[in-house]
């Protein structure tokens, strides 16, 4: 065996100090990576926690404001109007919105594949100009639909 004349270690001890000194200062500087990334993390999580006892009181006070108007409505309709005709106590008329519904004709006019079941701009309307419908004015011809997707003609 070889011994290192300055420090009286055997030079094969010296590599291997000098291995794992070089391996400590790079987990050390993993550590201080991994310190960094939890810092950040406690402070978005700090963050959210605080935003989320905002958002928690936001929504308790929206609650209270619909109970409060809830119970008005209440009140209002629980109100008696005499009538002048005759002593039977009216309620306020009920309001109800109603959605526009959607009729069948236009529902009927919407293009629709009967093959496939592709709709709105997949079909393409072209002339057949093996109908003639009319001829007075000029000549019209009736419309031939045709699926882009899968080429049905109908």
């Amino acid at each position: 065996m070889a011994y290192n004349k300055i420090e009286g270690v055997p030079s094969y001890q010296e590599q291997k100090i000098k291995q794992l000194s070089s391996q400590v200062v790079e987990l050390q500087s993993i550590i201080m990576q991994l310190r960094s990334q939890l810092t950040e993390k406690s402070t978005t999580i700090d963050q959210l926690n605080s935003e989320n006892t905002q958002l928690k009181s936001y929504v308790e006070k929206m609650q209270q404001k619909s109970n409060l108007l809830n119970s008005n409505v209440q009140n209002i309709n629980s109100i008696q109007v005499p009538n002048l005709e005759s002593n039977i106590m009216l309620k306020p008329p009920q309001i109800t919105v109603q959605k526009p519904a959607i009729s069948e004709s236009l529902s009927g006019k919407k293009r629709q594949c009967p093959k496939c079941g592709a709709m709105g701009f997949d079909i393409k309307e072209f002339d057949d100009k093996t109908k003639i419908i009319s001829y007075v004015p000029r000549r019209i011809y009736a419309k031939k639909r045709v699926c882009i997707k899968c080429r049905f003609e109908f």
